[in-house]
Parts: C-alpha cells; structure tokens; sequence
C-alpha cells in the first residue's frame, strides 16, 4: 500500500508552484496567437493573385469586379468558395478552381462556358446543356446554330441536336436552327434551306431513311423546300415553287419512296 503525505507547511509554496506552471501554460498559448495575428496582419495579406486559363470571352474587368473585394483580407481568411461562386456567375464561366499558396497568393484556374448553339434570342447552350447568357453582345453568336425548345429539356435537345448532325453529316448537311415542337415534334431548318418535320420518339429513324434515299434523287439541297419524315412507310418531299414549273423527271421515283418506304 502506497501512501501520499503533504506536509502543511509545504502547501503555500505547492500553491505558487502550481500559479506559475498556470502562467507558464497561459503564456505559451497567447505567444502563438499573438504571433498568428501579427502573420496576419503583415506576412499573410493576400498580395498576388495568380489567375490561368484560356480566356476568349471573359474580360479582365470582369474578373477585378469579382474579386475584388473578396482578396484584402488575410489569406487565411479569404473565402475560396465565396471566390468560387463570385467567378462562376460570371456568364463566361464555366468551371473555376481556387487554391491558396502560402504565404501570400491565390492561384485561381478558370474553364471558359464553349457554346455550341444559340439558346431561343439571348441565351446559349453547351455541349452539356448548360444554358448561360451571352457574353458581349447576342448579335455576336449569330453565326451558331439556333435551338428553341423548354429549358427543362435542354439536356435532351442538346442530345438530338448531336445525333442529328452526325447522320446529316452524310450528305453535307448541317442544322441551322432545331425547334421541339408542343407535339412532340421536331422542325428543322438545314443549312441549305430545306425543312424537315420528324416525330421526336422515333426521329432517326425516319432522319437515316431520308439520307439513304435523298442521294438517289437528282435534286439540288437548295431546290427542296420541305421534307415530312412523319410517315411510317416513307416521305414526302416539296419542292419549291421554280423546281415545280420544271420538268422534274424524278417523280416516279418520289412516289416510290412514300408507298414503298
């Protein structure tokens, strides 16, 4: 059995030992913080900010009203996801990545928005289905291909407007603008002129019929006016007005095509 015993007249100089222990302890705590707030103060202000990527649309004023405000304060205390969501709503912007770099730079990696397609007046649409506005001016973006449907479906659209361009791709053809009609229809305007009305459930389908076909006819892009793809056993073609007021020595074969399919 172990016993302790104090003596009594030990106890005041137990009791001061322990004080300064206490005030050793408290100082060795306060030392760092003291030392972290001069850091702060001085050392670790935010003096670069290191920004990369490949930038075509978004202007450096842009980025200083962004940042701006958010990188005075120590780097410590810079909020990254603040900077990010500042960045991010920025129309350009796609992606944007932050990192701190001690002791007193950020470096900030930006993804610019590529659009592939014009969204209705003033919006555009990428290769994901993002839909953002446009950057500068929308008179700037006229040359992309227009798409107009319900912003919920934009994703879907974006996916039709793809696959129908890569069978279109056959016979040199491309989608000038690509609308979803409240039917569940899709009307399409090619860049040579023609129209083309399909079902939307069964749409490349009656798309792969078309271009297996169209290349047996000695028709011109630019003399079609408008191509019906609805049908379930073939299509129907009309010509435009000058094409009609000429021997056509193809309607045999046009006929053919919407009994036979």
């Amino acid at each position: 059995m172990i016993s302790l015993a104090i003596n009594s007249e030990k106890i005041p100089r137990l009791e001061l030992f322990f004080a300064l222990l206490l005030t050793f302890g408290i100082s060795l705590v306060i030392a760092p913080i003291i030392f972290s707030k001069n850091l702060e103060m001085n050392e670790s202000i935010v003096q670069k900010v290191n920004i990369t990527g490949d930038l075509r649309y978004t202007s450096k004023k842009q980025l200083t009203d962004a940042l701006g405000p958010l990188v005075e304060s120590s780097i410590l205390l810079t909020d990254l996801n603040l900077i990010r969501s500042r960045l991010e709503a920025i129309s350009s912007i796609y992606k944007v990545s932050v990192r701190r770099r001690w002791p007193y730079r950020l470096d900030i990696n930006l993804i610019e928005q590529i659009p592939i397609a014009r969204w209705g007046d003033s919006q555009l649409i990428n290769n994901q289905g993002d839909i953002f506005e446009c950057p500068g001016n929308s008179s700037d973006w006229i040359h992309l291909p227009r798409l107009d449907g319900l912003r919920g479906d934009a994703v879907e659209v974006i996916a039709i407007y793809r696959k129908i361009n890569e069978v279109l791709s056959q016979i040199d053809q491309k989608i000038v603008a690509l609308r979803t009609g409240d039917l569940r229809q899709l009307e399409i305007t090619l860049n040579g002129g023609a129209e083309l009305f399909l079902n939307k459930e069964n749409f490349l389908y009656g798309l792969r019929r078309f271009v297996s076909h169209i290349s047996h006819l000695n028709v011109n892009d630019e003399d079609i006016e408008r191509v019906d793809l609805r049908y379930v056993n073939g299509f129907a073609l009309v010509f435009k007005e000058k094409v009609l007021n000429e021997e056509n020595q193809n309607l045999h074969i046009l006929q053919e095509i919407i009994a036979n399919g």
